[in-house]
């Protein structure tokens, strides 16, 4: 389960806790696509506008390339244009879960991503991202799903 392998909207609000900034409100809608360019793996990108005290942030786009590797496990690679690199990890999922670390090739970037679905069409998802091991942003949002696209 992910709302990855969901296409669609999800509206998307909660809580960003960066350590220098505080903690700040979240929202807006994240915007998934899936495509199948091979029968396993999987290309998707997420669009999401933060909101809250901040009055304009430009939508962010990220590309997740997914593997199914093995019983209820996946591998990925995450381009990061905003870092400037990948970022490749691997996860492991339920039927109502699933959980991810990641890093950066070089070590330097490393974070943990957790979505677990509450009922059809409502997931609660939280993280962190670290930066040469020192804590750069946590989250915890509530992700509901926009329209009847089940």
């Amino acid at each position: 389960m992910h709302p990855f392998l969901f296409p669609g909207e999800w509206l998307v609000s909660g809580i960003f806790f960066d350590p220098v900034a505080g903690e700040s409100e979240a929202g807006g809608i994240a915007t998934l696509r899936a495509e199948a360019q091979f029968p396993e793996i999987l290309q998707v990108t997420v669009e999401l506008q933060e909101l809250g005290e901040i009055s304009y942030s430009p939508a962010q786009t990220t590309s997740y390339h997914l593997e199914i590797v093995g019983d209820r496990r996946i591998k990925f690679r995450m381009d990061s244009i905003s870092l400037g690199t990948v970022l490749l990890g691997d996860g492991a999922y339920t039927p109502r879960s699933l959980t991810l670390g990641y890093r950066s090739p070089e070590g330097r970037y490393t974070g943990f991503e957790s979505f677990v679905e509450l009922e059809p069409g409502r997931i609660i998802a939280c993280g962190g991202f670290m930066a040469e091991q020192v804590s750069v942003k946590t989250w915890e949002v509530m992700m509901e799903r926009v329209g009847e696209n089940d």
